[in-house]
């Protein structure tokens, strides 16, 4: 999978949903965070307002080690959608562990 969105963003390198989509299968599995950090950097420079964007950005950041700009992001992803049980488990996450 990582392969495709790999030439995806290859291949649309302006978008920011198909670089948060290869950020968020890289955070989720913990491999290539690096990568997926920058990646998920330029979706949110891309796209500052999609919440997608910034929970991949919470996800890596919180996988790298950095907790206090993962619960800045999620926080930020509940508020724009408060009623997604998505954000809040995020946020509950990055704040318990």
């Amino acid at each position: 999978m990582a392969k495709r969105y790999r030439e995806l963003v290859a291949r649309f390198p302006n978008s920011a949903k198909e670089r948060s989509r290869l950020a968020w299968l890289a955070g989720r599995s913990g491999r290539d965070l690096h990568e997926a950090f920058e990646h998920a950097t330029m979706a949110v420079k891309l796209d500052p307002d999609d919440h997608a964007c910034l929970d991949s950005l919470a996800e890596v950041s919180f996988r790298l080690g950095d907790r206090a700009k993962a619960i800045e992001l999620a926080k930020r992803s509940v508020e724009m959608n408060p009623d997604d049980p998505h954000f809040r488990k995020q946020l509950e996450r990055f704040q318990g562990e």
